[in-house]
């Protein structure tokens, strides 16, 4: 039977239901117990003789005769529901056996029992149907031909899939843990606008929209940067943000143009207090969510045991390519990286260069490691390290991803200001990627910024690890899709 034939079917239902006095959508619900306490609780109650009332969608009906078992399922358990006619009555439960079907959502009050085969069950003394599901459900999900649909359609998926509903219980198991550490360890949480006027705070291309009562075009935040550090210049030492971010970049399985992060920036800090408090935090995240301290990705074993391996940005480029980027002009840089088909295009600026460097030198790093002094053309609001072309910087490597990014933060409004100005000329020249010139942070910088430290996780990347999702899409409740006619 077709769906359209079977939406017809139960609409017609519904309609009858109606024209009995019979509401199939009524305002409010009862439950006394879900379906995972009746089953913790079922010794007690089922001696007691109880009144238990549940509530869940129908996922099975087998009916025999003058008798139907139904199995219900709420948000975290399955339970079995036995209707009799005997019991119920012949009104209600003819209405049960014409009327009900599988995804509608019902009410069931009895009391526990068990079958003869020893499953625990709810024997209805009275029912009735919450929702009338015009459409039947999927029974399961396989293939590579259901992947899109299953992104399109979250909500078939959260209900037919019961290992997608442990992924996104544990993002929020993830979430939880990283909010707990960071207000244990004296970090006070903020918001910061999503609409600026000026993007700021990383390399990226922003999302334009436009503003009608003030006239004038804003955009979607790439990163919160900008905004906490304004905090700590007012006079907060430790602040955090779980933010939505939006870069108009492309797709793929570690990419979505929107993605959450978490940010956070402690003052008196720099980039080495900052890797020891994070080897703090994500041992603590790791081992509150999965009960140890190491998971499993893609069959190897991580171990997010402190002290993580340590090593500069220069030397984990040349482990990888045999390139020195400190010894080569930036037009040396770009023949050699073309030589080993990395991929760089003549118009890439050194930045991109070294940016595609970095990427390519990452892939076979497995275990948690630190890569540090990042080049200068890479991190325009990074502090430089004295006496050299890099920044005190730190980005976190775990199983070929960059997890996370931090660094001590430029606190010098002049060599900021100067920053913003280079960032700006690569602007003019076609890299629609480069810092805009945010003046009136320059000028909050003029009334001081304390020696600070920062850093930034990508929560979608992190849950693909601790979750072994290969791509974003799993742990992302509703990722970016290609608009199309999905009926």
């Amino acid at each position: 039977m077709e769906h359209s034939d079977e939406r017809d079917i139960r609409i017609q239902k519904a309609e009858t239901l109606a024209k009995h006095g019979v509401d199939p959508y009524p305002n409010i619900a009862e439950r006394t117990h879900t379906c995972s306490a009746a089953e913790s609780l079922f010794d007690d109650l089922s001696s007691s003789g109880t009144s238990v009332t549940l509530v869940g969608r129908v996922r099975s009906i087998r009916r025999h005769g003058g008798s139907t078992f139904c199995v219900i399922q709420d948000a975290h358990a399955r339970f079995q529901v036995f209707l009799r006619r005997d019991t119920l009555g012949d009104e209600q439960y003819m209405q049960m056996k014409d009327f009900l079907d599988m995804g509608d959502f019902l009410q069931a009050k009895g009391t526990l029992f068990l079958t003869k085969t020893e499953e625990k069950t709810l024997h209805a003394t009275s029912v009735r149907i919450l929702t009338k599901a015009f459409l039947p459900l999927p029974e399961q999900w396989h293939g590579l031909s259901d992947m899109e649909m299953r992104y399109r359609r979250r909500y078939l998926d959260l209900i037919v899939n019961e290992s997608v509903r442990d992924i996104f219980e544990k993002r929020a198991c993830i979430v939880r843990a990283f909010r707990e550490f960071l207000e244990k360890d004296g970090f006070m949480e903020v918001e910061t606008p999503i609409l600026q006027s000026i993007p700021g705070g990383a390399l990226a291309r922003p999302f334009v929209t436009h503003h009608h009562a003030l006239d004038e075009d804003m955009y979607l935040r790439i990163a919160p940067e900008l905004f906490l550090k304004r905090l700590i210049i007012g006079g907060f030492e430790r602040v955090y943000e779980f933010a939505r971010c939006f870069r108009n970049e492309g797709i793929d399985h570690s990419h979505n143009p929107e993605f959450t992060q978490v940010e956070g920036y402690m003052a008196y800090a720099d980039y080495t207090a900052l890797m020891d408090m994070v080897e703090r935090m994500l041992f603590t995240v790791v081992e509150q969510v999965h009960k140890e301290s190491f998971f499993e990705y893609r069959n190897t074993r991580i171990d997010m045991t402190p002290p993580y391996q340590r090593k500069t940005f220069r030397d984990s480029v040349f482990e990888a390519t045999g390139i020195d980027i400190e010894t080569h002009t930036p037009a040396e840089l770009k023949y050699r990286v073309r030589a080993q088909g990395i991929g760089a295009d003549e118009t890439d600026t050194t930045a991109h260069i070294l940016d595609l460097l970095f990427k390519n030198s990452i892939k076979t790093i497995t275990q948690p490691t630190f890569i540090i002094d990042a080049p200068l053309e890479l991190l325009p609001l990074a502090k430089k390290k004295k006496n050299t072309q890099t920044v005190e910087s730190v980005q976190l490597i775990i199983a070929g991803m960059e997890i996370l990014k931090g660094f001590s933060e430029l606190n010098d409004p002049i060599d900021q200001a100067q920053r913003f100005e280079d960032q700006q000329k690569q602007r003019e020249q076609g890299d629609e990627e480069a810092h805009w010139i945010d003046s009136e942070y320059v000028t909050a910088l003029e009334y001081g910024l304390p020696p600070t430290a920062g850093f930034g996780i990508g929560i979608d990347r992190f849950t693909a690890l601790l979750t072994n999702s290969g791509s974003l899409k799993e742990v992302m409740l509703f990722p970016t899709l290609r608009s199309k006619d999905i009926k």
